[in-house]
């Protein structure tokens, strides 16, 4: 910038600098994107008939953003390991073990007092944690559903409507090894409406049936604790993880279709420890030490 300033000192009023990415303009939401078709549809005589009586669009602002989350914590044992081979020069002689996790949603029915599952079997236990947050996500989807059943309504219409359009060209015009360039043409944009119409309304479950799910520095620790386990609870739950993102060790993103592992930390400012988190954000409860004594006399 010094550099830049220093030049525009000989540079006369013809120099004008030019910027090739073009100005920042902000990304459409998919309920822009719901809203806007909805405009140009009705605005049209052909599709005004088939749409008029939906109305898919969101007025309050509030109601554009996920409404629930769900936040776990883990706790951890030292497992002392076998030694097998005592002429290595690094000897690792204990693990990390989950033996307990709180679980905490403002999910409604959830939302009252925090699940606490306590088991010295982590196999069983990552499976009662998947089976918990797996509920509290199927109530939120169900709830969702019928917030934003409008927009689900005009969603299916629009995806069948263009499907039928596709179907009856292909009706009317035969087998596509016969068309001519004209037909060729016309088969490819009804079939890209198919496409956009059924893309956006992906996008659109994707956003409501996945809940958060919000650890603090769960990427770099809880997630790798229980990684070992957490793929089969998943899979037996009917969850697939179908998107990850993973920096060096540390799990940022893991998403199925009613799961988003988060890390709040990814979005805070580096080395900022829970306990300035909370107070920052003037939270009634404080940052809680697990007595593990007890714990200890629990699991024996």
């Amino acid at each position: 910038m010094e550099a830049c300033n220093r030049h525009e000192k000989t540079c006369d009023e013809l120099v004008k600098h030019t910027f090739p990415g073009g100005k920042y303009n902000k990304s459409k939401s998919i309920f822009d994107r719901i809203e806007e078709l909805y405009n140009d549809l009705i605005k049209k005589q052909k599709t005004y008939m088939l749409y008029n009586k939906f109305n898919p669009i969101v007025a309050n602002e509030d109601d554009k953003y996920y409404p629930y989350e769900c936040a776990f914590d883990f706790e951890a044992m030292l497992k002392k390991i076998e030694i097998t081979d005592n002429e290595k020069k690094l000897q690792i002689t204990s693990e990390h073990v989950p033996v307990s996790v709180s679980i905490f949603s403002n999910v409604p029915e959830y939302d009252n007092k925090p699940i606490f599952i306590c088991d010295s079997n982590p196999k069983k236990l990552i499976k009662q944690f998947v089976q918990n947050i797996l509920k509290i996500s199927l109530k939120a989807k169900s709830i969702n559903e019928n917030k934003y059943s409008h927009i689900i309504k005009f969603l299916d219409a629009y995806v069948n409507n263009n499907q039928n359009d596709l179907d009856k060209f292909k009706e009317r015009n035969g087998p596509s090894n016969i068309y001519d360039d004209k037909q060729l043409k016309l088969l490819l944009n009804y079939e890209n409406n198919v496409k956009n119409a059924t893309s956006l309304k992906t996008q659109f479950e994707n956003w409501y049936l996945a809940m958060p799910v919000l650890s603090f520095n769960g990427s770099k620790y809880d997630i790798n604790l229980m990684k070992q386990y957490l793929h089969k609870s998943l899979e037996d739950c009917g969850e697939i993880i179908s998107f990850a993102i993973k920096k060096a060790n540390a799990y940022m993103s893991l998403k199925t279709q009613h799961l988003q592992f988060l890390d709040v930390r990814s979005y805070l400012a580096p080395n900022y420890s829970y306990d300035a988190f909370i107070t920052a954000y003037k939270c009634k409860l404080e940052k809680g030490f697990f007595p593990t004594i007890i714990l200890i006399v629990m699991i024996n």
